[in-house]
Parts: C-alpha cells; structure tokens; sequence
C-alpha cells in the first residue's frame, strides 16, 4: 500500500506518517509512506502518474483540491481522508470526511482504515476476466467490471470508466468463466457484478452509472434472495480473506439494500 500524506504543518505530517507506520506494521502489511507539506508538490505528483492508494489531506489541502474539483477525480483509485473543521457529507465510497474540531481523530483513521483496506484487499482477490482480441489478451480486474450483456453472438462488456469491449461468445460460456461471488446471472442477456447495483426495482437492477439491467421475471425471487445474501455477507467474505492482517472491526450498522416492494 502506498501512502501519501499533505499537512501544511511539519510536526503534524510527521505525527501522521508515525501513526501510518505503526498501524502497517502491526498489521503485517508492506507500505510506502511519503509526506508533503505543499499541496501543489503533491498534485504534480499525481499529474505526473504517481500512484496512491491512500491520501491523508488536510484542511487547507482538502480545500484547495475541492475547488480545482480535484477530489472526485483522485477517488477512481485512491481513498481520500480529507481533515476538516466543517463535517461534510459525500456519497462516495473512497472520500472520507473528519471532522477536526475538537481533536485529531485517530480512532475514526483507524476505523477507515480498517474498513477500506479489508474491501481493496477483497476486491484484489476477486482476479481477473480475460479476453482475446486481434490475437491480444487483455486482463478485465473483476472490481471494474460493471455488467455484461448478449447482443448477436457478442458479449458487450461494460466497465465502470465507461469503456466497452466486445467478445465472441455465447453468454453461458462466458458465465462458467465469470466469479460466480460477484456475478449474478439476471438474465438470458445480462449478468451484473454486484459490487455495482445501487438498487433492485421491478424493472431491474439499477447501477452506479445509472443504467438499468433487466431481470428475469420468472427468476425475480432467486435472483433477489442472492443479492441480499451477497450484500448481508461481503463485509463476512472481507473478513475470512484479511482476518490475519488486520484488527477485529464491527462494522456499524448497515443500511437495507434497496429494493422496490412490488419486486
């Protein structure tokens, strides 16, 4: 894992990069932790493709970075932990407010921490779909994969930065290939990645990109009761895979999944 840590104050971003360290090495896990005390060094970093796992920001940084509308862009790949005065709420599941009003926060890095680098690990342990084209294998991480449809002997693969690709070749043949822990088969057409269903209505699965998947009616029931079952039980399936590396963590209380009640 790689860190990078942006305080305008020396002793601030030397006390954070300790609290890094400590933590991976507790934890057994090979880290890079760099620390910058100018925001504009930081960016040209990542202008230059630097890559990151894990951004710790402060104030002014986080600041700085929302008005070039550069957070939302940073979060394709890297978690965000933005310090701030002000609590801010966001949708997003790799930005993370803290509120920094009374005092440094580290149970709530420890508890983001915790829960985020159990998903990357799970979400790496997913593989990879392959596919051939013009006599060249390209390798799909599974975690990028947003849904698959059947259109004339093709499979058209739909990827979450919006990027196409097609194949020859049936879509049974491609669902025996498929991770059957995330892919669901929903229809004759259609199979999701779970990961990405932001709710299930009675028009289908509806995704992070807006799209709707259509369900198979006759299926509805089986196809409903094993998205639940998938989304009561990623975070138990996160656990089997990291509990060696990482601390026990009770995750607060989840929201329902969304689904329509005509489904």
């Amino acid at each position: 894992m790689i860190f990078a840590i942006c305080n305008n104050d020396s002793k601030k971003c030397e006390y954070f990069h300790d609290m890094l360290y400590d933590y991976m090495d507790d934890h057994k896990i090979n880290s890079l932790i760099y620390s910058f005390v100018d925001p504009n060094t930081l960016l040209n970093e990542i202008e230059d493709g630097k890559q990151y796992d894990y951004l710790l920001l402060d104030e002014n940084t986080t600041t700085l970075y929302s008005k070039n509308c550069w957070l939302e862009k940073l979060t394709e790949k890297t978690t965000l932990i933005c310090l701030n005065s002000s609590p801010i709420r966001s949708d997003n599941e790799n930005l993370f407010f803290i509120d920094t009003t009374h005092e440094v926060p580290l149970l709530e890095i420890d508890r983001i921490l915790n829960n985020t680098l159990k998903r990357k690990m799970y979400t790496e342990s997913l593989g990879s779909y392959f596919i051939q084209r013009s006599n060249k294998l390209y390798r799909l991480p599974v975690p990028d994969i947003l849904y698959i449809e059947h259109e004339k002997s093709n499979n058209i693969i739909h990827m979450t930065n919006l990027t196409v690709y097609t194949e020859r070749k049936t879509m049974n043949q491609t669902e025996q290939e498929l991770n059957d822990r995330v892919f669901l088969r929903c229809h004759r057409a259609f199979a999701v990645n779970m990961m990405h269903v932001t709710q299930l209505t009675d028009e289908g699965f509806k995704m992070k990109n807006g799209d709707i998947v259509p369900v198979s009616k006759k299926e509805m029931s089986r196809i409903r009761e094993r998205y639940l079952q998938f989304y009561y039980t990623d975070f138990e399936r996160m656990d089997d895979i990291t509990h060696k590396k990482l601390m026990a963590y009770s995750p607060r209380r989840r929201r329902s999944p969304k689904i329509a009640k005509n489904c």
